[in-house]
């Protein structure tokens, strides 16, 4: 407390102008510091947030992938359309696409509930493009006395990875959720406390303007009284 009495008494100290110029400076500096730590804050804060909603966006983009892929997987099967082959192949790339940025996004915050979802996802896309080659196999008239029971097990085989990829979805997207909200809750306090910040600066502030203040006018009335005494003097 002392030796901040003792630095506003230095810094306040000198010509009138001086004071003036240190006051605006010392405001200046208060003012840059109050945007600079508010500006990365608000940054670093949003950037987390962003990011973590980027994962929910591509966990629900990756489970709609699935989702259609698995769509074209039983049009296949039950009507064996041409169409429904090509759109199978079309859009199991898009899902193989979407697993390995999910996969390249590890690299860099590692989950293992993520991996073992990306390996059920992989999983399934083996066993359907197997049903897809047997089902296409099935509609040639080579082998056109292929085994049903065969192609029905093979889909019932994918039909159990797509329910275990829906449990796994849902937990794992409920986990997101969890930390997701864990973050708001955590930029919430930092808000509060950046807040205080400001105010605190901008206390400090006004202290230091009516510090300067008083300085100011009290050296302009020691002035004018001083040429007031040697005007009387004088006369």
């Amino acid at each position: 407390m002392k030796a901040g009495k003792k630095l506003l008494e230095k810094l306040t100290s000198g010509s009138i102008s001086r004071k003036y110029t240190m006051g605006y400076l010392i405001m200046l500096f208060i003012v840059i510091l109050i945007f600079g730590v508010s500006f990365f804050t608000s940054e670093l804060l949003s950037a987390q947030y962003r990011g973590a909603i980027g994962e929910l966006l591509d966990l629900n983009g990756l489970f709609i992938d699935v989702e259609n892929t698995n769509r074209n997987v039983y049009d296949y099967y039950l009507y064996l359309r041409p169409a429904s082959n090509e759109s199978y192949l079309a859009q199991s790339a898009v899902t193989r696409g979407a697993v390995q940025e999910m996969k390249n996004r590890l690299n860099e915050e590692y989950s293992r509930e993520v991996m073992d979802l990306c390996c059920m996802i992989d999983t399934y896309l083996t066993q359907s493009d197997a049903l897809i080659a047997d089902l296409t196999d099935f509609r040639s008239e080579v082998s056109a006395g292929a085994d049903n029971a065969a192609l029905a097990a093979s889909y019932h085989e994918t039909q159990n990875t797509i329910s275990y990829i829906n449990q796994s979805f849902q937990e794992v997207y409920t986990a997101k959720l969890v930390t997701t909200q864990q973050l708001q809750d955590g930029m919430q306090r930092v808000q509060q406390v950046l807040t205080v910040f400001q105010l605190a600066m901008l206390a400090l502030a006004l202290l230091v303007c009516l510090s300067f203040y008083r300085k100011v006018v009290r050296g302009m009335t020691n002035s004018v009284n001083q040429l007031t005494d040697f005007a009387d003097r004088l006369t």
